[in-house]
């Protein structure tokens, strides 16, 4: 199984409320810290060119002739910024989950968050096409990665609201903001909720 099919797998069965073991933990873990790329490596992979802030640094979608892969609510991306950031952020969320001490996740936690910290999507608020989708996958890292970046969170939950329906959107961006929700704790649940 490929990176990909791992992280949506492990995805499906924790939403489901399944239990992993530990055994199953550490084999996630070991194949996703197996399938990391550093950035010495990292390629830009789109048609276009981005910009280095929006790309992943660890994680690159394979490249399947272009094609995206779809998301954990089955939502089939557009653009390289929503298909190469749920990849990432999705593989680092359980990473986090699952080996929160070890060093690499550390390190690659740290460089994401630099990273997302000079983005358009991932903190400056934007809701331009799938910007809008890309910050809630920041949302549900952040919620794992860094829970104490309440203005942070605060502010991609409030962008959700206040442009949500500024156009149509695939029912797949609501589902995945209803699951942002449901592991969100304390004051920022309440936030979530309003």
């Amino acid at each position: 199984m490929a990176a990909y099919e791992l992280m949506i797998e492990t995805n499906r069965r924790l939403i489901a409320g399944e239990l992993l073991t530990d055994a199953e933990k550490k084999e996630i873990v070991s194949r996703f810290l197996n399938a990391a790329n550093f950035p010495k490596q990292a390629i830009c992979y789109g048609v276009e060119p981005i910009s280095k802030a929006r790309r992943p640094l660890f994680f690159l979608p394979p490249q399947n002739g272009g094609k995206k892969l779809k998301t954990v609510m089955g939502q089939m991306p557009k653009t390289h910024i929503l298909n190469g950031n749920m990849y990432e952020l999705e593989i680092l969320r359980l990473l986090l989950l699952f080996a929160p001490d070890d060093p690499m996740v550390i390190e690659m936690t740290a460089q994401t968050l630099n990273r997302l910290k000079s983005t358009c999507f991932g903190y400056y608020g934007c809701s331009v096409g799938e910007c809008f989708d890309a910050a809630l996958v920041v949302l549900r890292f952040l919620i794992v990665a860094a829970p104490d970046e309440t203005v942070w969170i605060k502010k991609i939950i409030d962008m959700y609201y206040n442009y949500k329906t500024e156009k149509k959107r695939v029912k797949a961006v609501d589902s995945y903001f209803r699951l942002c929700l449901s592991e969100l704790t304390g004051e920022l649940a309440d936030r979530g909720a309003s």
